[in-house]
């Protein structure tokens, strides 16, 4: 197998895996500026790989009470229209 062939078996497999994660509905990937790609799931606000009560708080302190900056917001965004804001924390599981 050459190089080339290696690279484009490579690609294909990771974007297998990536249609399939993305077709679970709750689990996403997330990209910032200069950063590597990396998997989070919606709704996990305080990245503790559990979508829980806590989420929901950490969401509302992030918002109301200046807490701790979200670490990662697209986690946060619940409902995943671009905004973190009150309707995440209540659409929180």
């Amino acid at each position: 197998m050459t190089s080339q062939s290696k690279k484009t078996t490579g690609r294909i497999v990771f974007l297998t895996m990536c249609a399939v994660v993305l077709s679970l509905g709750s689990v996403g990937l997330a990209q910032e500026e200069g950063e590597r790609l990396r998997f989070f799931m919606r709704g996990d606000s305080n990245v503790d790989g559990a979508v829980d009560m806590t989420d929901a708080i950490e969401t509302l302190g992030a918002l109301f009470l200046g807490g701790d900056d979200l670490l990662c917001e697209d986690a946060a965004d619940t409902d995943d229209n671009g905004e973190v804001d009150i309707s995440d924390a209540v659409a929180t599981p």
